[in-house]
């Protein structure tokens, strides 16, 4: 799908328009620009709670009322040091505000969010998957073969490999699932 009035074929808001045509339109409905509502902290908490229903809906997940998390939000001094870090910064990406769930599962309720900058969120993401990927294969004894040359070592896990590469206990989980080598050791499931 391409924006309505550009032709781009970027599209990054749901109304068939790139953010750049978006902020245009808005700029000429409501004469003002668009950056300047994002200095304003109660505009970022609505478009925050925007997002959460979103994946919430998405994702079957439990959501706290939006009055609560306006509430939650305007009180948090957390949030409130990263959205003025992340205005400071020009907008950086990696240092805007985001709203994290401690637990994944327990949804977008009082208790279980917090905020952290968009740069840890993702980073706290890319943790599980690789903590589950470990869990997955290392802890399980699931058997690794490292090849390097004509040499080939077979361990009990990968576990036991990243001891041997003197690398932390999930890096062979990772290079498997990414496809590359350690110390010139191309590694697979046995």
């Amino acid at each position: 799908m391409n924006c309505q009035e550009c032709g781009r074929s970027d599209l990054e808001i749901k109304v068939g328009l790139c953010v750049n045509c978006y902020m245009k339109k808005w700029q000429r409905e409501h004469g003002k620009p668009y950056a300047e509502l994002r200095t304003n902290l109660n505009f970022y908490i609505g478009r925050k709670y925007q997002s959460m229903r979103e994946r919430a809906t998405r994702k079957s997940l439990p959501l706290l009322p939006i009055n609560e998390f306006k509430l939650l939000a305007s009180r948090s001094e957390k949030l409130q040091e990263l959205h003025q870090a992340w205005v400071l910064s020009n907008f950086d990406r990696n240092l805007s505000p985001s709203v994290d769930r401690i637990d994944n599962k327990l949804g977008y309720i009082a208790d279980n969010i917090q905020f952290i900058t968009h740069s840890d969120n993702v980073k706290k993401g890319n943790f599980e998957v690789n903590r589950v990927s470990f869990l997955n294969a290392c802890r399980r004894n699931t058997p690794v073969i490292l090849k390097k040359d004509d040499a080939e070592m077979k361990f009990n896990s990968g576990k036991e490999a990243c001891s041997f590469l003197g690398l932390a206990r999930n890096a062979v989980c990772i290079a498997i699932k990414e496809g590359r080598a350690l110390h010139g050791w191309k590694i697979e499931y046995a």
